[in-house]
């Protein structure tokens, strides 16, 4: 399901995923969000914006058109945008939710988009993150970087299905960085091994912001899981500091991701 708006980011974000998922069926998602005030003007705000995201469908549906993906579903809806993307890909077959960061390009580096930020938080279905970073013309896969950290015994087989489907059929190398959570690594390692899924180990500390945006790009894609109520990690005040705020490492590491992210 691609959450779509009228934004050059989301169309690049829909170029790059169907390098993964060639054979997909892609929902095109958009919602038009209710007025809460000037009600005379209801009607008008409704009829712009229901162009605005007509023409932000068309925008996705032809660069998927372009990669020769015909199996598309059109959706418009009105309502809350993270309530009812995250009640249509929990009502449908969705087995991945596409998204940026923001659409917004004046977005500071290092801060995700509170309606991005919601639905990362508010749904389990993974979710692939078009980070601000991301160079606009990369979209080769060769190689794949995962940043286990503290996640629930229920999510680690998904994520393991994610690595071996993505690595496999890309014919990617893997790399598994260790420094987060030593303990989480070894347990997925030890599940790729079973798989007989060949990697490398990165196991260099991460101190500061730069030496994480370093590491990112030294690959195509990342793959992570999310913290989860009850199971965060908070990110080392010195090295993914936003502001005053210490994010969980998810959403740092996404935030300041020079690559796309995909968060299991």
């Amino acid at each position: 399901m691609i959450c779509t708006v009228k934004s050059e980011r989301i169309v690049k974000a829909s170029q790059y995923i169907i390098r993964l998922y060639p054979s997909s069926v892609y929902h095109l998602v958009a919602v038009i969000p209710r007025m809460k005030s000037r009600y005379l003007l209801t009607s008008l705000y409704h009829d712009v914006m229901q162009k605005i995201m007509e023409d932000a469908i068309h925008d996705v549906e032809l660069a998927l058109l372009e990669k020769g993906v015909i199996s598309t579903r059109k959706v418009i809806m009105k309502g809350n945008p993270v309530k009812k993307l995250v009640e249509y890909a929990t009502k449908n077959p969705i087995d991945l939710i596409v998204i940026s960061t923001s659409r917004n390009e004046m977005i500071p580096i290092g801060v995700i988009g509170s309606t991005a930020r919601r639905i990362i938080e508010r749904t389990t279905i993974p979710v692939f993150v078009y980070t601000a970073l991301t160079p606009g013309d990369r979209f080769d896969v060769k190689k794949i970087l995962v940043l286990p950290i503290e996640v629930m015994e229920e999510r680690m087989q998904l994520l393991k299905e994610v690595i071996k489907d993505l690595v496999k059929r890309l014919n990617a190398n893997l790399t598994i960085h260790t420094s987060f959570s030593p303990e989480i690594s070894k347990h997925l390692i030890e599940e790729i091994d079973k798989e007989g899924i060949s990697y490398s180990i990165d196991d260099r500390r991460i101190e500061k912001p730069q030496e994480l945006v370093e590491l990112l790009e030294e690959h195509d894609l990342i793959i992570m899981p999310r913290c989860r109520k009850g199971v965060t990690q908070k990110a080392r005040p010195s090295m993914l500091k936003v502001g005053d705020t210490i994010e969980c490492i998810d959403l740092a590491v996404t935030g300041l991701s020079p690559r796309p992210v995909i968060l299991v």
